[in-house]
């Protein structure tokens, strides 16, 4: 039975915290919450950080080829804020309820891949991937929405669905060869449907 992290702040600096080498795993359930994690140097470095009720927070740096960060995050002010350099990364992130916010960097050559999603209250997704092939799916749903996305390289592909109240934003930047299919809801309606190639 795993012992949960209660009102603390957990922080991993270039260490593993798991069984296999340069893996990190965080769990944490209630109060304070906020996980600081960064892995430099060699390729194939893992993460995840798994936050439930309470202020929330949690933080990736992961430098090097390979990489793989999820966090997920339950309730509360939410936050995420990762930043992959090395190439061919993947992240996936998913946050439910209350003050949410994810900002995403993935930078460097080879495909990166990021699977963010959001659901409720005030919302806020930032995602900038450099290098090429890069591949994102995101969504939105509740309240306040936003989202910016930038992809720079060739052959890029993006996936945007949001769903609910502000649907502020549709910041896009793509350069190079890219598709792109964006869609916004609000009560069941579409509003907006965009879609260029095949994402």
């Amino acid at each position: 039975m795993r012992a949960p992290l209660l009102a603390t702040g957990l922080v991993i600096l270039g260490g593993a915290a798991a069984a296999a080498p340069g893996s990190v795993y965080v769990d944490q359930v209630g109060v304070g919450n906020r996980a600081v994690v960064t892995q430099s140097g060699g390729p194939g470095a893992r993460a995840r950080v798994v936050q439930q009720g309470d202020a929330n927070t949690t933080r990736i740096d992961q430098a090097g080829p390979q990489s793989s960060a999820e966090a997920v995050q339950d309730g509360a002010a939410n936050d995420t804020t990762v930043q992959q350099t090395g190439g061919a990364q993947a992240m996936r992130s998913g946050q439910a309820g209350a003050g949410n916010r994810i900002e995403l960097r993935q930078i460097g050559p080879g495909a990166n891949e990021a699977v963010l999603s959001q659901s409720g209250e005030r919302n806020a997704l930032a995602l900038t991937q450099e290098g090429s092939a890069n591949r994102a799916d995101l969504s939105q749903q509740g309240e306040d929405n936003a989202m910016t996305a930038a992809q720079t390289g060739d052959n890029n592909k993006l996936k945007w669905a949001q769903e609910g109240a502000g649907l502020l934003d549709l910041n896009v930047l793509q350069s190079g060869g890219a598709a792109v299919s964006i869609t916004q809801t609000y009560g069941g309606v579409p509003v907006a449907v965009i879609t260029n190639g095949r994402p």
